[in-house]
């Protein structure tokens, strides 16, 4: 997925302006930054039959349908990666289509993924520290 930016402008009623601006700022999020996400979302809904997005303590992310998130399996992709099959051992619940997909989103989103890997990463190494 390309980097480049372009604006898009629509117009809503009063009242869905005022619920999502409302909607946003309760997330810490802006008008701006919200939209985007709405669209993104949209955007994977249509691409990618088998992504959902789950809301957590730190956020939207993206997963599986009644599955892992992507950033769980993305980093079990990166010990197995070539190997698929070891992949879809590892996650035998899941069809490899789903594991495929995944492999795909972190393609075409992949600072949103790594920025969740990297949040769990520094997490366990505070645990570590904490109660070794």
């Amino acid at each position: 997925m390309s980097n480049t930016t372009t604006t898009i402008t629509a117009r809503v009623s009063a009242t869905i302006d005022r619920d999502l601006r409302e909607f946003f700022k309760a997330r810490g999020k802006g008008p701006s930054e919200g939209v985007r996400d709405i669209i993104e979302e949209f955007w994977v809904g249509i691409h990618f039959a088998h992504i959902e997005f789950k809301d957590s303590p730190t956020g939207r992310r993206a997963a599986i349908r009644r599955g892992p998130d992507v950033w769980e399996i993305i980093s079990y992709w990166r010990e197995y990666a070539p190997d698929m099959a070891g992949l879809e051992e590892h996650f035998g619940w899941l069809e490899a289509e789903a594991l495929e997909e995944a492999i795909e989103y972190y393609e075409a989103f992949p600072g949103q993924v790594d920025a969740l890997i990297l949040e769990n990463e520094r997490y366990g190494q505070y645990l570590m520290r904490t109660f070794g």
